[in-house]
């Protein structure tokens, strides 16, 4: 009870805050009395919390990281109570007792307003929780968008307070990917290797890597560095496969994509920018399609019937922007890479590999994210000849020159993210 009474003293003589509602609490108490209950809620949330004569009874408590508010509905809906909130200060009474102080003619306001930003129904479950528990009420008005809500003077100032908070213009986001074709070595011109790490470059952002297979040279460094694992290797006709990596300067990495494009041996396929708002969903996506004949033959009568079917192999990228409270942006990415092998075609109908990966990664503003392991080998054939020359008997083939070979290829995605900043007056 001593205990008790020292809570008592703290939470009178402590310093007046705003009641943050919204504050995450936990508390776990058995059999434990109401008004103990609402002493250590209002301790662990740094909020003041009034108790009004009258008020007993036990009660067992199991919260875990629920809201004040949450917690404080659900203690009085199970002990037959009621709150409201008045001057920054919660007010716990008998249910019986509240009716005659909550909704009056004299205490009770309407307030109507437009929302600037929000969406009509998404104040609908935010200012619910926030209405006073006996008689507060809110009515949407879908034709004219606005919102009407009737409560006490008090709680209505606490709620004008929340609704300015919360109806604040969204983030909005730039994200722009580059789709480049590559080739073996080229990667390493970038300035990225898919191998051990080297130096402390490499981000700690992205702890894993799962790619078709590359080698690693300790004796470099490089601006990407992760290690590899052993899902695929090198050397099949091709293979699909996702790894990560990233960036944090994309004006030499464009510097570096524009010197392997003049050598022929880099080619941006696609360069797609989208503009999205914090927490919401883009799409990026680009590939190919190809059309085919398929033979069919009735089967009411004996006549064949030729059918155009397509197919598609595609690089579709979902991404989630969420801006975080230090200004990194974290991605929710969800990435589908296929291509279509020839090498593996049925009927000049080629084979499709293909692979889906999903995962969350946190870069800085600006900052690129590379996405690898799409890998195609080419085996191609050349004959060069003098022309009559070269048909001489016997002499004829020192005129004539046959090659053979095997050709790697890599697509690599880049994504980069950039905060749109609001243009000061």
């Amino acid at each position: 009870m001593r205990i008790w009474k020292i809570f008592l003293i703290l939470m009178f003589f402590s310093t007046l805050v705003y009641a943050d509602l919204n504050r995450l609490v936990s508390l776990n108490m058995k059999n434990a009395d109401v008004k103990d209950v609402f002493n250590a809620l209002s301790l662990i949330s740094n909020t003041n919390i009034v108790v009004g004569k009258g008020v007993e009874g036990k009660i067992s408590v199991f919260l875990d990281n629920v809201t004040l508010m949450d917690a404080i509905k659900s203690v009085t809906s199970n002990a037959d109570l009621n709150y409201r909130v008045e001057n920054n200060i919660v007010y716990i009474t008998k249910l019986d007792n509240i009716g005659q102080s909550t909704i009056t003619s004299d205490n009770v306001e309407s307030y109507f307003f437009k929302p600037k930003y929000m969406k009509l129904d998404q104040f609908e479950g935010i200012i619910n929780n926030f209405l006073s528990s006996t008689g507060g009420k809110m009515v949407i008005d879908n034709s004219t968008g606005t919102i009407i809500i009737t409560d006490t003077k008090a709680n209505l100032k606490y709620l004008k307070d929340l609704i300015a908070k919360i109806d604040q213009p969204s983030q909005q986001i730039m994200i722009e990917a580059k789709i480049v074709r590559t080739t073996k070595n080229a990667g390493k011109d970038l300035g990225i290797q898919w191998g051990v790490n080297v130096n402390d470059r490499t981000s700690k952002n992205f702890p894993y890597s799962v790619q078709v297979g590359a080698g690693a040279d300790p004796n470099r460094n490089y601006i990407v560095n992760l290690p590899i694992s052993d899902v695929a290797r090198a050397g099949i006709g091709a293979g699909v496969g996702v790894t990560l990596g990233n960036f944090n300067n994309t004006f030499v990495l464009n510097a570096k994509l524009n010197a392997l494009e003049t050598k022929g041996e880099a080619k941006v396929v696609h360069s797609p920018k989208i503009l999205t708002m914090n927490n919401q969903k883009a799409k990026l996506e680009s590939g190919e399609e190809i059309r085919f004949r398929e033979t069919k033959t009735s089967t009411t009568t004996t006549t064949q019937e030729i059918e155009i079917q397509k197919d598609e192999a595609k690089t579709v990228l979902d991404i989630t922007p969420q801006i975080l409270n230090d200004g990194n942006i974290l991605l929710n990415l969800a990435v589908e890479l296929s291509e279509f092998d020839w090498t593996k075609s049925v009927d000049n109908i080629p084979a499709k590999n293909k692979n889906k990966a999903e995962t969350q990664v946190i870069l800085k503003d600006g900052e690129t994210l590379i996405i690898g392991g799409l890998k195609k080998e080419n085996v191609f054939k050349n004959e060069a000849a003098v022309p009559l020359l070269s048909k001489i008997p016997l002499l004829g083939a020192l005129f004539r020159n046959k090659s053979s070979g095997e050709e790697l290829n890599e697509l690599l995605i880049f994504v980069t993210p950039k905060i749109m900043r609001e243009k000061q007056n």
